[in-house]
């Protein structure tokens, strides 16, 4: 490496000598007292704190926010459950907070992270686990580049070089949760050292990157840049963390899990706020380090196996526009007559793509419905069950999901406390605006607010 070596871990140093001050987070020079009782918008709140800041991901909560749920809706010792967990965010803020928590997530990515948000490790081990990476990562001979279907698609000839010298230097870690926090580390910087557009979760490729030769060096050092910033959140969490049991498992939340019917004391989720295909892309976000990563299998057909296929809403076939969940939901059941009042005015392809789009609407709300009940099943009698949710807009109908999930949620023993509206979603990487028509340039809104839906198990 162009630089040396004893820079990377003189810089690992400085790190570990940094005093952080990390109860700081959640003082009033955070946030406000008027906002912290009034408000749920937290638009000056410091985000990137304890292991909040490892690895970017879509759609995360704000950190604040969870504490303060967790402040009025729970106490300390009890089992929390987030039947969305993503990149853990819950899962954190239940261990700072000192409740026990649960946390459903099928994207294995996704998973991988929040393992590596909650979970402790000596810090002399990690150090000296970088320090024997760093040292491997200078001496070793460069192997065979790793390949996948596409990969040359997606990257340069020296990105994939290096990229796969560096994932051969992490491999021989022998401590999986050491492994686990580098691995994190390397999937971070997959999409900036990537061919695909840096903004936006779909992968579109970035003209402006082709000519762009990476080196060995210019490679460590992002992958430095992040295991640096993952350290320091580790360390804030180390110093602040509670002993509370955290499990996270990698499973779909439409399926009923028996061994924790009637057991939960708070439910806090935020589901998608609609299909993959056309809100937030998980699996098109996760794609390239889930197969760097190995976290993902192939399908029949030798093709990487399509995380969004399987999200809320993925799936269309089967689907029909007289389901009976029109019958739980009275808002669920205008919404489609008004897609239906559009399929009906329309004709060709533009009547085809309307009767999918409209499959794509129902089917995420059939398929949430599904979570709903067993979120109900999950519960302990009198408990409450929050769910963060976003208005869509879709071809000029507006999706009330919060009334919606308020309806359907009745027919399973979930009544309604109240609705709390955030004006402004900071922090939320979600497209609010769509390239909806043929016209170049003009987009329409997609997303109006996000709603704080609280039910209750009666």
């Amino acid at each position: 490496m162009k630089k040396n070596k004893s820079f990377y871990l003189s810089e690992i140093k400085s790190v570990i000598e940094v005093q952080n001050n990390p109860k700081s987070h959640y003082t009033k020079s955070d946030i406000s007292v008027k906002e912290w009782i009034t408000e749920w918008d937290f638009k000056k709140s410091k985000i990137d704190i304890y292991t909040h800041q490892i690895h970017k991901y879509p759609a995360m909560f704000i950190p604040q926010m969870i504490r303060k749920l967790l402040n009025e809706y729970s106490e300390e010792g009890d089992l929390v459950l987030d039947i969305f967990n993503g990149s853990g965010t819950t899962s954190v803020e239940c261990l700072l907070m000192n409740r026990n928590s649960i946390g459903f997530e099928l994207n294995p990515l996704a998973n991988l992270i929040g393992n590596v948000k909650t979970t402790p490790i000596e810090k002399d081990k990690l150090i000296n686990s970088y320090t024997k990476l760093v040292n491997n990562y200078d001496s070793k001979r460069v192997k065979r580049p790793h390949s996948f279907n596409g990969i040359e698609t997606w990257f340069s000839k020296s990105s994939i070089k290096y990229l796969s010298h560096l994932l051969d230097c992490i491999q021989l870690e022998k401590n999986e949760d050491i492994q686990n926090v580098l691995k994190v580390s390397f999937s971070d910087i997959i999409r900036f050292v990537s061919l695909v557009r840096h903004n936006g979760f779909k992968l579109h490729r970035d003209t402006k990157k082709f000519d762009i030769e990476w080196t060995k060096d210019g490679i460590f050092k992002e992958f430095h840049k992040s295991f640096c910033k993952s350290l320091s959140g580790l360390f804030d969490l180390w110093e602040d963390k509670t002993n509370v049991e955290i499990t996270l498992l990698n499973v779909d939340s439409t399926k009923f899990i028996d061994d924790y019917s009637n057991s939960i004391d708070l439910i806090i989720t935020s589901p998608p706020y609609g299909d993959s295909s056309t809100t937030v892309a998980y699996g098109q976000f996760s794609r390239l380090s889930s197969q760097w990563l190995g976290l993902i299998g192939l399908n029949e057909r030798g093709f990487t196996r399509n995380i969004d296929n399987e999200l809320l809403g993925g799936k269309t076939t089967g689907i029909d526009l007289e389901d009976s969940i029109l019958k739980r939901s009275i808002t669920l059941y205008s919404t489609i007559l008004g897609f239906k009042s559009l399929i009906d005015s329309s004709d060709g392809d533009t009547k085809k793509k309307l009767i999918k789009r409209t499959k794509d609407v129902l089917s995420f709300y059939i398929d949430l419905e599904k979570t709903i009940i067993q979120g109900s099943k999950y519960l302990k009698q009198n408990k409450n069950f929050i769910l963060i949710t976003g208005s869509r807009i879709v071809k000029g109908i507006k999706l009330n999901t919060d009334l919606i999930v308020s309806e359907l949620g009745e027919n399973y023993g979930l009544l309604l406390d109240g609705i709390l509206y955030r004006k402004t979603i900071p922090n939320k990487r979600i497209p609010h605006k769509v390239s909806a028509t043929n016209v170049v340039g003009e987009k329409t809104p997609t997303m109006s607010k996000e709603s704080v839906i609280i039910l209750r198990k009666k």
